[in-house]
C-alpha cells in the first residue's frame, strides 16, 4: 500500500492538504473575529457590558450551525457541509463590517453577524472530520493522524490571526476604519479558505457505506454508556481548556506583564498543536483508553501547578501548556473514536453530536469562568478543574465497559 511505502503522516498530508489549507485560512478568520469582536460590540453598542456577549452570540450561532451542518452531511455529504459553513462565515464577516460603519445604529445587524460568524467555528471543527471521510480509511491510525495534522493547520490561525488587527490598525485609509478593514479581511480569509474546497470532488468525501438523504431519524445519536463517556470526557476537556486559557491573560498581565503573557499564551498553543503527531502515534500504540488516562494525568498535574505556583512565570508557562497538550490528546482521541463507528449515518450523528457538545461546553464554561475568577481568583477555578477531572477519573475507574467497545462499532 502507499500509506505502507511513504508513512501515515506523509500519505496523510498528500491526500487531505485542501483540507489543512482551508482549515489554516479558517483559523486565521476565527482568530482575526475573536480579536476584534468585543471591541466592536462595546464600540457599537457603547456599553462595555455587553463585550461579553460577542463570544456568546457566536457561540449560540455554532450551535445552531452545527445541527443544520451535520443534516447536511448526512444528506449530501461532508464537503458540501463545510463548504454550507464557510459560506455562512463569510456572510457573518461582511455583515459585521456594515454593521460597524452604521455606528450605533447597527447593533441588531452586528448581533446578528457575529451569530452567523458561528459558521467559522464550525468549519474549525468539522474539518477534521472532512479529512477523515477524505481518507476513506478504517485504519484507526491513518484516522488519528488526519485529525491531528488538521489540528496542525489550526496552529498557523491561531498565531497568525490574532496578530493581523495590528497591522489593520497601522494601515488606516480614509473610506474604512480598522475594524471594518479586520471583518473585511476575516472575510477573504474565509473566501481562501472556500477556495480549495471548490475543486474537490463530493464523492471523494463519501465514506464507504454512504447512502445520503438519510432520515431525520437514522442521524440521531443512539445513547449508550460508550457515547455517553466520550462525550462527557470530551465536553470536559474543551471546557476546562477554554476556562483556563480565557482568564489567563487576565491573571498573567497582572502578575508578569505583556511579556509574560505572550509567553505563555505562546506556550499553551505550542502544547494544543505541535504535539497531534505524536498523540496520534501514542493512540496507535497505547489505544484510547491509556491515552486518554494520559492526557487526564497531564491536565491533573497542570491545574495542580496553576493551583500552588501560580505565581512563578515559568510552572505557570508550563501549567499552561500542559493544559493545551491534554486539550490535544482528548480532541484527537475523542474525534477519532466517534470516526470509527462503521454505520455512516450513526457515525454523521456522533460527529455532529460531539462538536454540539462541545461548542454547548465551550459556552457555559467561558460564561461561569469569567464569573468564578472575578469572585475568587484564578487559582480557584484550576481547582475546580483539578476536582472534575479527577472525580471522572475515579468515575470511569469504578464503572466498568470504558469506550472501545465492538459490540457498539468501536474496535478495541
Amino acid at each position: 500500500m502507499v500509506e505502507e511505502r511513504v508513512g501515515p503522516v506523509r500519505y496523510v498530508v498528500g491526500r487531505i492538504w485542501p483540507i489543512v489549507i482551508t482549515q489554516a485560512c479558517v483559523a486565521t478568520g476565527v482568530g482575526l473575529n475573536l480579536t476584534v469582536a468585543s471591541l466592536a460590540t462595546v464600540q457599537v453598542t457603547g456599553d462595555e457590558r455587553f463585550g461579553g456577549l460577542a463570544q456568546t452570540c457566536t457561540i449560540i450561532g455554532a450551535m445552531v450551525l452545527t445541527i443544520v451542518a451535520t443534516q447536511i452531511a448526512a444528506r449530501w455529504g461532508r464537503i458540501i457541509s463545510l463548504r454550507f459553513t464557510i459560506i455562512f462565515a463569510i456572510a457573518g464577516s461582511v455583515v459585521c463590517a456594515l454593521a460597524v460603519g452604521l455606528g450605533n445604529r447597527g447593533e441588531i445587524l452586528l448581533f446578528l453577524g457575529l451569530f452567523l460568524l458561528g459558521g467559522g467555528t464550525v468549519s474549525a471543527l468539522s474539518a477534521r472530520f472532512a479529512a477523515v471521510d477524505k481518507l476513506g480509511s478504517g485504519n484507526d491510525s491513518t484516522a488519528a493522524a488526519a485529525i491531528a495534522v488538521v489540528l496542525m493547520g489550526s496552529a498557523i490561525g491561531s498565531a497568525v490571526g490574532p496578530n493581523l488587527y495590528g497591522l489593520f490598525a497601522e494601515w488606516d485609509p480614509q473610506w474604512l476604519t480598522p475594524m471594518q478593514m479586520a471583518f473585511a479581511g476575516s472575510a477573504v480569509l474565509f473566501m481562501l479558505a472556500l477556495a480549495p474546497l471548490v475543486a474537490e470532488r463530493r464523492r471523494s468525501y463519501m465514506p464507504v457505506g454512504y447512502r445520503g438523504r438519510s432520515s431525520l431519524k437514522k442521524v440521531r445519536v443512539q445513547w449508550n454508556r460508550n457515547v455517553i463517556t466520550v462525550f462527557l470526557v470530551a465536553a470536559f476537556n474543551h471546557s476546562a481548556m477554554i476556562a483556563l486559557m480565557t482568564m489567563a491573560p487576565l491573571h498573567t498581565d497582572h502578575l508578569f506583564g505583556p511579556a509574560g503573557s505572550g509567553l505563555v499564551m505562546t506556550a499553551h498553543l505550542l502544547g494544543m498543536y505541535a504535539f497531534g503527531i505524536w498523540v496520534s502515534k501514542a493512540l496507535s500504540k497505547i489505544g484510547p483508553q491509556a491515552t486518554l488516562l494520559l492526557g487526564a494525568v497531564i491536565l491533573v498535574g497542570s491545574a495542580a501547578a496553576l493551583i500552588v505556583l501560580h505565581h512563578l512565570l515559568i510552572f505557570f508557562i508550563l501549567g499552561l501548556f500542559g493544559v493545551g497538550l491534554a486539550w490535544s490528546i482528548g480532541m484527537i482521541t475523542t474525534s477519532s473514536l466517534v470516526s470509527r463507528v462503521s454505520d455512516v449515518d450513526q457515525r454523521v450523528a456522533l460527529q455532529g453530536g460531539l462538536d454540539f457538545a462541545i461548542n454547548v461546553a465551550a459556552g457555559i464554561s467561558s460564561l461561569s469562568a469569567g464569573l468564578i475568577v472575578a469572585a475568587v481568583g484564578y487559582p480557584v477555578l484550576a481547582a475546580i478543574v483539578l476536582v472534575t477531572a479527577c472525580s471522572l477519573i475515579l468515575l470511569f475507574a469504578l464503572v466498568p465497559g470504558p469506550p472501545g467497545v465492538a459490540s457498539d462499532g468501536w474496535e478495541k
